[in-house]
């Protein structure tokens, strides 16, 4: 049994958009091994889904729900998908996040907000989503993902100032 075991755990941007594993993947298969049964969150459900294969091959459960989550109404039912297809929610790993290159000189407003979205507000939706579905399972954790660039800054790339904000 593993130290996860008997949990349901949901992991937003599970799979990533560049080859090998990043860090949605690896937390998503971590957790598996470990005994919990996954929801694999992410815009593309094909990528998902073969790594919902790999964590079946492993012996693991994970299911797919595709979403853009910055969404409520889409935010909303990823987390009843995850009651409904397995009983529980006790974890939520916010994983989800993208950057923009850009200056505050050269940064366009619509690309900042795009980033704010993915970055912060899908993070707020999922909290205000499965939050109360964690209490009703008896309580749990949630696992936010930042970047060291919100403390040390992006040098030596074009400026990625959304991004290292978020």
């Amino acid at each position: 049994m593993g130290r996860l075991s008997g949990k349901v755990a949901i992991v937003t941007g599970a799979a990533s958009r560049a080859p090998g594993i990043g860090n949605g993947a690896a937390t998503a298969i971590l957790f598996a091994r470990e005994g919990a049964k996954v929801v694999l969150v992410n815009r593309s459900a094909d990528r998902a889904e073969a790594l919902a294969a790999d964590i079946r091959a492993e012996g693991g459960d994970a299911a797919v729900f595709a979403a853009d989550i910055a969404q409520q109404d889409q935010a909303e039912a990823m987390a009843a998908f995850a009651v409904e297809r397995f009983g529980a929610l006790h974890i939520l790993h916010n994983n989800v996040g993208i950057g923009s290159a850009g200056t505050p000189e050269t940064l366009e407003l619509a690309e900042w907000n795009n980033v704010f979205q993915a970055n912060l507000t899908s993070a707020f939706l999922t909290c205000k989503a499965c939050l109360p579905r964690m209490k009703a399972s008896g309580g749990g954790s949630v696992i936010n993902v930042s970047s060291t660039a919100g403390a040390i800054g992006l040098s030596g790339t074009s400026g990625a100032v959304a991004y290292a904000t978020t």
